[in-house]
């Protein structure tokens, strides 16, 4: 049981380490990263859920590796190995806790929106090198 919860911890933790990563590599501010940091370990609520077995701080470990892989995965790259881990993310996240079976249409819809924009900028790139 007590190994249980240190694991609770840890992914606590590295959820709040994936968030500070994320945001630097959104906005390349290390401002917004620290603040995204204060802000997470500042969460009275991960914490002391991690404290009793509950599923709440590994499904959101899950959802925030989901998110960190994609960001992974560039439109320009398109790494397998980002995507598949994603994947493999989420659907860890959905078994441990059914209710992130809501991210999958967010995440369908963040694919087609990236692959319109980049096709735009594919077709920008093409015309203005005529």
């Amino acid at each position: 049981m007590q190994l249980a919860v240190i694991g609770q911890h840890l992914a606590v933790v590295a959820t709040s380490v994936l968030i500070a990563r994320m945001t630097y590599e959104l906005t390349m501010s290390r401002r917004a990263t620290v603040l995204a940091w204060l802000i997470a370990i500042g969460s009275t609520a991960r914490p002391l859920q991690a404290n009793w077995l509950l599923t709440e701080p590994l499904a959101t470990a899950c959802l925030s590796g989901c998110a960190w892989c994609w960001l992974q995965s560039s439109p320009t790259t398109r790494t397998l190995r980002a995507q598949l881990a994603a994947g493999v993310c989420l659907g860890v996240g959905i078994l441990i806790r059914p209710a992130l079976v809501a991210a999958l249409p967010i995440l369908l819809g963040a694919a087609v929106w990236r692959n319109i924009t980049e096709d735009r900028r594919d077709t920008r790139r093409l015309w203005s090198a005529r």
